[in-house]
């Protein structure tokens, strides 16, 4: 992660204001090259896309990027989500929000994310994208908007969804419209393997599980 010279000073001014027991910040992506862009504009850290500054409510927080008060995090830890690699976050705001806890975010404390980095850690974090939507929906029953497609149609319904984030999020991201067809590539490549690990995680969970690591 790279944060702004500013991040911590407004994460931690964030919990001064009365109510506010946990807030994020805003996980961005840098848009300096074709594949930064491309991963700016259709993977799940599209929060700079939006290009604001505002302190907002919102559903759920980003574990690289979060403050909370430590009375709170005591009574509400993170959740132990084994065999699944990701998505913690996720099931702790959920709690957190039955319990009619508030998460907001603070826009101005900004990070970068950096995308996969390399052709392995590339389809790694798809393979493990895939096993962990697999996991969650089969262990926590934790629904997404795939989650009634049949399998088959998954990935062609990921591929298209993603090219069409691509599109209108082109400008945003500075993407040109000679680098669409490099985009649509990485893009289709990489759901290619989230399908794959989601197979996977069907046929044989403790593959991925057992010899994988982000």
């Amino acid at each position: 992660m790279l944060p702004e010279t500013n991040w911590l000073h407004e994460l931690l001014s964030s919990l001064k204001t009365p109510g506010v027991e946990i807030v994020g910040g805003g996980t961005n992506m840098l848009h300096n090259s074709i594949y930064n862009k491309t991963f700016a504009a259709f993977w799940y850290f599209r929060d700079s896309l939006k290009n604001t500054d505002e302190f907002e409510i919102k559903s759920t927080f980003w574990a690289n990027n979060f403050a909370a008060r430590r009375d709170l995090l005591i009574k509400y830890p993170f959740p132990n989500i084994r065999p699944m690699f990701r998505m913690s976050c996720i099931f702790l705001a959920q709690k957190l929000r039955d319990a009619g806890t508030t998460i907001y975010r603070n826009n101005k404390a900004k990070v970068y994310h950096p995308p996969p980095n390399g052709i392995n850690h590339f389809m790694v974090r798809a393979l493990i994208e895939g096993h962990d939507s697999q996991m969650a929906r089969k262990l926590f029953n934790h629904k997404t908007r795939y989650h009634k497609i049949p399998f088959p149609i998954k990935n062609c319904y990921r591929a298209a969804r993603s090219i069409y984030q691509i599109i209108i999020s082109r400008k945003a991201v500075n993407l040109a419209f000679i680098e669409l067809p490099i985009a649509f590539s990485i893009a289709v490549s990489y759901q290619f393997f989230v399908c794959l690990g989601e197979f996977t995680a069907i046929i044989n969970p403790k593959l991925i599980n057992g010899n994988l690591r982000i």
